[in-house]
C-alpha cells in the first residue's frame, strides 16, 4: 500500500525551515550583514506565499494538516505581515535572530493548518519559545521576555490539561470529534479557552502585555500585537466551532469580549505614554476580533478581514515610536512642525485605528457591530461605546503630534519609509480585502 503524505502541501513551511537552517549554519562560517539577512528572509517568505497561492485544497500527513480557505488566507496574511516587519526592523543584525524568526513563522503557518490538538500544542510552543528568544535579543527586554515566558508556560499547562480532558471525553485529539457534552469536555473548553484568551491578550489575561511591549524593540512589539494573534484566532475558530452544537458559546464569547474592550478603552484614556496607549488599543482590537467568533457563519471571514485592516498600520505606528527614547506624549510634541509629511502620515494611521471613515478599520468595526445588532443589541452598544472612548485616546496622541514644540532629529531608512507608505495605502484599500476572503 502506497502512502501519499501530500508533502507538497507543507512546502511553504518547509521552505521557511530550510532557509532558517541555512542562515543558522552559514552564519557560523560567514558574517552576513543586515541587508543580506533581511534579503534571505524576505525571499523565503515570498517563496512561501507563492507556494500557498498555488497549493490545492487538501489534507496532508494522515490528516494532521489541512489546507482549506481559512488556512490559505491566514498563512498569506501572516507571511505578508512578517515581510512588513522585516522592512520596519533595523536593529537586529544577528543571524540567529532571523533563523528563529523564520522558524516561528513556519510554526504559525503549521498552527493555522491543523485540527489536531497535539499538533496545535507543539506549534504553539515552538512559535512561543522562538518569540521569547526574539524579545530577549534586546538586553533591556530580558525581564519582559522572562515574564512572558512564565505566563506562557502557565497558559501551555492549561492547554495540555485541556487537551487531556478533550481526549478523555472523545477518545480523539481531532477537533469536531465530540459526540456528547460532559464534565470533562466542559473542563477542556474552559482550560483551552483560558490559553486562547491569554495569547490574544484579552482582559483580564493581558497582564504580560505592557512589560513586553514597553521593553521589547518597538517594531517587534508591533509584530507581536498582530501576527501570533492571527494564528491563535484561527485555532480558536476551529476549537470553538466544535462546541457550537452543545451550548451557547456565542453568549460567552460576547460577554468576555465586551468586558475586555470596555476595560481597555477606559484604561487607554489614563495613559500618558503613546506606547502604553497602544498596548490597550491592542487589547481593544483583539477583543473586537475575538467577538467575531460569536458569529460562526461569518467568523472566519470577519476576523481575517479585521486583522487585515489594521495589521500594517499597527506595525508602522510602533516603528514610528521606536525613533523616540521616551514615548511620553510630551516628547512627541512638535512632530508636525518639523516633519509635516511624517506628522500627516501618523495622523492618518491613528484615524484608521480610531475607526473613522473612509479607513479600513471603520468598515471592519461597522461590519462586526452590524452583525452583533441582530444577535445581541447590548453587545453592539458595548462595541460602539468602546469605539467612542478609544477615539478620545487616539485624539490625545494626535494632539501631541500637532503641538507646537521643538523636537530632535528623527531618522527613518528607506525601508521604513516604504513601510509608512504601505501603511497609508493599506488604510484606504484594505476594505477591498473582504471580496477576496468571501
Amino acid at each position: 500500500m502506497q502512502l501519499d503524505l501530500n508533502v507538497l502541501l507543507i512546502l511553504p513551511e518547509l521552505a521557511l525551515i530550510v532557509f532558517a537552517c541555512f542562515i543558522l549554519v552559514a552564519n557560523l562560517f560567514y558574517k552576513f550583514d543586515l541587508k543580506a539577512l533581511k534579503g534571505l528572509s524576505i525571499v523565503a517568505l515570498i517563496i512561501a506565499i507563492i507556494c500557498q497561492f498555488n497549493c490545492p485544497y487538501d489534507e496532508s500527513f494522515f490528516d494532521l494538516f489541512i489546507f482549506d480557505n481559512l488556512a490559505k488566507y491566514s498563512s498569506i496574511l501572516i507571511n505578508l505581515s512578517a515581510i512588513y516587519f522585516l522592512l520596519a526592523n533595523k536593529r537586529a543584525d544577528e543571524g540567529e535572530f532571523f533563523a528563529l524568526f523564520l522558524m516561528m513563522i513556519a510554526c504559525l503557518n503549521f498552527m493555522v493548518s491543523t485540527n489536531n490538538l497535539i499538533v496545535a500544542f507543539i506549534t504553539l510552543e515552538g512559535s512561543s519559545l522562538a518569540l521569547y528568544s526574539l524579545i530577549a535579543f534586546k538586553k533591556k527586554a530580558i525581564e519582559g521576555a522572562i515574564k512572558y515566558f512564565n505566563y506562557g508556560m502557565l497558559g501551555s499547562a492549561f492547554f495540555a490539561m485541556g487537551s487531556a480532558m478533550y481526549y478523555f471525553d472523545s477518545a480523539s485529539l481531532e477537533l469536531n470529534s465530540l459526540a456528547t457534552i460532559s464534565t470533562a469536555s466542559i473542563l477542556a473548553f474552559v482550560m483551552i479557552g483560558i490559553t486562547i484568551l491569554f495569547k490574544l491578550s484579552v482582559a483580564p489575561l493581558h497582564m504580560w502585555l505592557k512589560d513586553v511591549y514597553l521593553k521589547a524593540d518597538s517594531s517587534l512589539a508591533g509584530f507581536i500585537s498582530i501576527v501570533p494573534k492571527i494564528a491563535m484566532m484561527v485555532f480558536a475558530y476551529r476549537f470553538m466551532i466544535s462546541f457550537e452544537n452543545f451550548f451557547n458559546v456565542s453568549e460567552i464569547i460576547l460577554i468576555i469580549a465586551c468586558a475586555s474592550m470596555l476595560f481597555a478603552s477606559v484604561m487607554s484614556l489614563k495613559q500618558d505614554n503613546a506606547k502604553s496607549m497602544l498596548v490597550y488599543s491592542s487589547v481593544s482590537h483583539s477583543s473586537f476580533a475575538y467577538s467575531t467568533l460569536a458569529f460562526f457563519h461569518l467568523s472566519s471571514q470577519m476576523f481575517l478581514y479585521y486583522f487585515l485592516t489594521f495589521a500594517f498600520v499597527n506595525i508602522a505606528l510602533f516603528m514610528f515610536l521606536g525613533a523616540f527614547k521616551d514615548t511620553n506624549y510630551e516628547n512627541l510634541k512638535g512632530v508636525f512642525k518639523k516633519y509635516p509629511l511624517l506628522g500627516i502620515c501618523i495622523v492618518v494611521l491613528l484615524l484608521n485605528l480610531a475607526a473613522l471613515p473612509p479607513f479600513g478599520v471603520f468598515f471592519a468595526k461597522v461590519g462586526v457591530i452590524n452583525i452583533a445588532l441582530n444577535a445581541n443589541i447590548y453587545a453592539a452598544i458595548c462595541m460602539a461605546l468602546s469605539s467612542i472612548i478609544m477615539l478620545f485616546a487616539y485624539l490625545r496622541f494626535i494632539k501631541a503630534i500637532f503641538a507646537d514644540k521643538e523636537i530632535g532629529f528623527l531618522y527613518f531608512n528607506n525601508a521604513q519609509k516604504i513601510v509608512l507608505i504601505l501603511a497609508i495605502i493599506a488604510s484606504f484599500v484594505a476594505s477591498v480585502g473582504l471580496d477576496f476572503l468571501a
